[in-house]
């Protein structure tokens, strides 16, 4: 796959100029297509000098997207408990961050205890950060994102009783 492949894709021109702002003139060494998840972005793996990043264009924006979701990510690289972000446009919905390879936890160095110390370091850093700019209460989400799905038709009518409660209020 080239970067030339992609532009039939309609975020194969902000993915280009992302990648332009983050890396200039260099040469893409390799390209892949990262598939997986429910969406609609663009989502590649590129190669710089060696090194690996991902590059995500968001597609056509749902009503049940996070506003703050660039935000969130931000916070979270400056407290080094996500990849580091190279690019971000949140106007053109676009990011390139640092990919972070796969591994086995097991392979973590010093084991499970390396791990469990690792994990604690991690939370460190998470709970000294910025907080996260608020959303929605998760029942709230649940709540719309179940009406959708009952929107697409894909639930009959004979869950109908299952409806959103206003917003901020809790079951009994």
């Amino acid at each position: 796959m080239s970067l030339e492949s992609i532009s039939s894709s309609p975020q194969g021109d902000v993915a280009r100029a992302a990648l332009k702002v983050a890396f200039g003139a260099r040469p893409i060494e390799a390209i892949k297509l990262i598939v997986g998840g429910i969406t609609t972005a663009l989502t590649l793996r590129v190669q710089f000098g060696g090194r690996g990043y991902l590059l995500r264009a968001e597609g056509e924006p749902s009503p049940l997207r996070n506003p703050h979701q660039y935000e969130s990510m931000r916070i979270a690289a400056e407290a080094g408990v996500a990849p580091r972000i190279r690019y971000l446009d949140e106007a053109a919905r676009v990011v390139v961050m640092d990919f972070i390879e796969q591994r086995p936890l097991y392979d973590y160095p010093g084991g499970f205890p390396g791990l469990a110390h690792g994990l604690g370091e991690l939370l460190k850093h998470l709970q000294t950060a910025p907080v996260f700019p608020h959303f929605v209460d998760y029942p709230d989400i649940v709540d719309c994102l179940f009406a959708h799905v009952r929107r697409t038709g894909l639930i009959g009518a004979s869950h109908a009783q299952y409806s959103c409660r206003a917003p901020g209020t809790r079951p009994p």
